[in-house]
């Protein structure tokens, strides 16, 4: 099968009721790490889907494929599209130019259920007060987003804002031809990445102030402005090996930060 054809077994398998989205979250992990191996199979092989319950789903898959004339992403889009995707995978991934990867995973253990599904809400917004941000200028930028250094004229502050890449806000259009388009899987990991350093706690963890949108529709979230050099920088500048010992303190503090997230069953999958 095909990455999309597997996308939709996945689906398919949720919407009928013969596995659940916990299950097929657990086997996406394998399957998007190797891919080596078709997710049907890996789902077999796990003792989540018994073989003759895979030959029933494919059964099933042919013929929807075959009712809209073969096209694999009009028949996904017939039972939910990128949403349906997102739901049965228990947001356990993404697709980029075509490559299956996996999505930051883990909720914090607040001493209250996970509210997972709503962590990638877009409507639950702060909306953008005229005049209240002004931008100083970009620090950095990764993947899908840039962090922007400005000031909260509100309150008076220096802070940093964080937004997605302006080829990646929603603009309405499509902007991938896979199953799961670039843009909806931006905005969901972008969402999700706020609202879960927002639920961490701890004084080596960057405090979030705001999640919102503008009024264009573009999104991003403000942070506390951290003055100082990385810690490469400082590494740098040292002579010696005693100088370097004298960083210990502040890896070690990097370090239960680290493993503070770690006690929320929050993994960070990009420690440089």
């Amino acid at each position: 099968m095909s990455k999309d054809r597997e996308l939709l077994f996945g689906v398919l398998a949720v919407q009928l009721k013969l596995i659940s989205s916990q299950k097929l979250m657990e086997t996406a992990a394998i399957w998007a790490t190797s891919q080596q191996k078709p997710l049907s199979e890996i789902l077999v092989e796990q003792g989540y889907l018994s073989l003759e319950k895979k030959n029933l789903i494919e059964e099933l898959l042919e013929m929807q494929v075959k009712e809209h004339a073969g096209n694999i992403q009009s028949t996904l889009q017939a039972f939910g599209g990128d949403r349906a995707v997102y739901e049965s995978f228990a947001g356990s991934i993404l697709v980029e130019k075509d490559q299956i990867k996996l999505s930051y995973q883990g909720t914090p253990d607040l001493g209250q259920k996970p509210v997972t599904e709503k962590l990638d809400d877009d409507t639950r917004l702060s909306i953008e007060q005229p005049g209240r941000y002004s931008i100083k200028g970009e620090h950095d930028r990764g993947g899908i987003g840039r962090i922007m250094l400005g000031v909260d004229e509100f309150i008076g502050r220096q802070i940093a804002i964080k937004e997605l890449l302006p080829d990646q806000t929603p603009d309405g259009s499509p902007v991938s031809a896979t199953p799961l388009s670039k843009t909806a899987a931006a905005i969901a990991r972008f969402l999700r990445e706020a609202r879960i350093t927002g639920q961490l706690e701890h004084p080596g963890i960057v405090p979030i102030y705001e999640i919102g949108k503008r009024a264009d529709g573009s999104l991003y979230y403000t942070m506390k402005f951290v003055r100082g050099n990385n810690f490469s920088a400082k590494l740098k500048e040292c002579k010696n090996l005693q100088e370097r010992l004298r960083l210990l303190s502040n890896f070690l503090s990097l370090c239960q930060a680290v493993a503070y997230a770690h006690s929320k069953k929050v993994i960070h999958r990009d420690l440089k």
